[in-house]
């Protein structure tokens, strides 16, 4: 599939070029490299709760905050930074670039809890699993062309809200789906899979036409910087829920209702899923809108 892409990139991708008199900042490049490899590394070695007592972990983490701290303070004084802080004093951008790690962070808690209802909860084949997964991602799919469609006529705030309020649904449903009703579960991806449609795309790509004509340049690095946030907080998003699962089942071991009270920790996962996903509708609401900025320019 990369080499398709690859090739397929080659062929019709717009032949642009380069600016060579734009030095590289490797000095960021350096310090931004390894904070992602130390905050990523260290938290695929967690996997349980008495991972956390272990003090080189929190010293890696901490070496990771650092050099992060380091990428920040470098990019104020390059003449090319690796990011241009200037991206940031977009607001469209700013409010697009919550949403879609909003979005993905739901996406990617998704992609953690489905499998294991289904197939530890449910004691059902892997192939449901990807039949409700594959569900959500077909909707998001056939869901493109028309949200950019209603993008372009009704404006991003309008279609962006409506795709939020119905991830949120999705949700919430799954926080009170019946334990041993998969069909359920693939209403609710069904679901997910149109609010995904209708709030994610169209908000990736209102942000990067809010980069005002001036700032066209910074395209390239918005779609990488919003590519970074969703990808890093998705990872940690999923670590902290899992932990949660794992701390929640030590507690029921306990338990006499072991099966009912672990299925009980995944909903309250859920409901913070459907907490998280609403409050990223304000930023939606006040999502600029494209045909003033538009005027505006002219």
């Amino acid at each position: 599939i990369a080499l398709i892409a690859l090739v397929l990139g080659y062929l019709y991708l717009p032949k642009e070029k380069a600016d060579i008199s734009q030095s590289f900042d490797w000095v960021g490049f350096i310090y931004l490299g390894v904070s992602i490899v130390l905050l990523l590394g260290t938290l695929s070695q967690i996997h349980h709760l008495e991972d956390l007592y272990q003090p080189v972990y929190w010293l890696l983490l901490t070496i990771a905050g650092l050099t992060f701290w380091q990428f920040l303070t470098s990019q104020k004084r390059q003449t090319s930074p690796l990011i241009e802080p200037a991206l940031f004093s977009t607001q469209g951008f700013r409010f697009s670039l919550i949403i879609c790690v909003v979005q993905t962070v739901g996406l990617f808690i998704g992609m953690l809890l489905i499998p294991l209802w289904i197939q530890h909860s449910l004691k059902l084949s892997p192939l449901w699993t990807g039949f409700a997964l594959m569900s959500s991602a077909l909707v998001t799919g056939l869901c493109s062309q028309p949200a950019g469609k209603y993008l372009d006529r009704y404006g991003a705030a309008k279609i962006m809200s409506l795709g939020i309020v119905i991830t949120a649904l999705s949700f919430a449903l799954l926080a009170w789906a019946p334990v041993q009703n998969v069909w359920f579960i693939i209403f609710c991806m069904l679901l997910h899979g149109l609010g995904m449609g209708l709030s994610y795309m169209p908000s990736t790509t209102a942000g990067l036409n809010s980069l005002r004509q001036q700032q066209q340049h910074l395209v390239t690095q918005a779609a990488a910087l919003n590519n970074l946030f969703r990808r890093l907080f998705a990872a940690v998003a999923v670590v902290l829920a899992a932990l949660y699962l794992q701390l929640r089942q030590d507690i029921f071991q306990t338990s006499v209702h072991t099966h009912t009270d672990s299925f009980r920790a995944t909903q309250e996962i859920f409901i913070f899923c459907t907490v998280l996903i609403l409050c990223a509708l304000p930023y939606a609401w006040r999502f600029p809108d494209q045909h003033k900025t538009n005027e505006l320019n002219k």
